[in-house]
């Protein structure tokens, strides 16, 4: 007789085969062209970030994204570091190198590997100076996402935007401002793993934005509504 284990063992096996195969699982592409733009903290803080990104792809269910690390070269600080994070050097380790980890390394542009004429499969780069945001509903299965690997706190430019721009790749933002109210100074920076995380509940939702960003971005970046409502009353008392 199958038992749960040998099901729950069996499904496991399967979804580790998902997130290995770019020909069936949605490719999600990091773009780290812009290591010149970051500092070295900035850029071990970004390795560090890729450690809880791999820890949604492994419980991300059903689909998982295959994910592509386009534009990271062996023998840069920013290798390097991914090296560190991952425990490549620990004594001991299981991962010898970081082709063992189940994504695709590439030292190629993401437009050298996922061609724009490839109109199977679009390119389309998450900017959160895109002109258009996504709307309700909206997640294309075919697309490929590609995302900025970038610490957005060292980078005060839209080198997102006017790099996909100039590679004539679409823009696309998240739809933070339609669901919330920042709160001040909090200065709308998203972690790498925050962002996969919307993503991912926004590919398993079919677009549902609301319950993609509400359960994973911070709560201490924004108001609630009604708080920010009484605040804005308050304020408006006092002229």
């Amino acid at each position: 007789m199958i038992g749960p284990k040998c099901i729950r063992l069996h499904h496991e096996d399967w979804m580790w085969a998902e997130i290995r195969c770019p020909d069936s699982a949605q490719q999600l592409v990091f773009d780290f062209s812009h290591e010149s733009e970051m500092r070295l903290q900035d850029q071990k803080n970004l390795a560090a970030q890729f450690l809880y990104v791999m820890r949604t792809a492994r419980l991300m269910r059903p689909y998982p994204f295959h994910l592509n690390l386009c534009g990271l070269l062996p023998g840069t600080n920013q290798y390097a570091f991914m090296e560190q994070a991952f425990g490549i050097e620990t004594p001991g380790s299981s991962v010898k190198t970081l082709a063992d980890i189940p994504w695709t390394i590439s030292p190629n542009h993401y437009t050298v590997d996922f061609p724009l004429n490839d109109l199977s499969k679009p390119v389309i780069y998450l900017s959160p100076n895109a002109p258009r945001c996504f709307e309700p509903g909206e997640w294309d299965h075919t697309a490929v996402y590609v995302i900025g690997a970038v610490v957005d706190k060292s980078v005060r430019r839209p080198v997102t935007l006017a790099k996909a721009r100039r590679a004539g790749v679409q823009c696309i933002r998240l739809p933070l401002e339609r669901y919330f109210n920042w709160s001040p100074g909090s200065g709308k920076c998203l972690t790498l793993n925050c962002i996969h995380d919307v993503m991912a509940t926004a590919k398993s939702t079919n677009g549902d934005w609301e319950t993609a960003l509400r359960s994973h971005v911070p709560k201490r970046l924004y108001m609630e509504t009604n708080i920010y409502s009484r605040q804005v009353k308050k304020l408006l008392t006092r002229i």
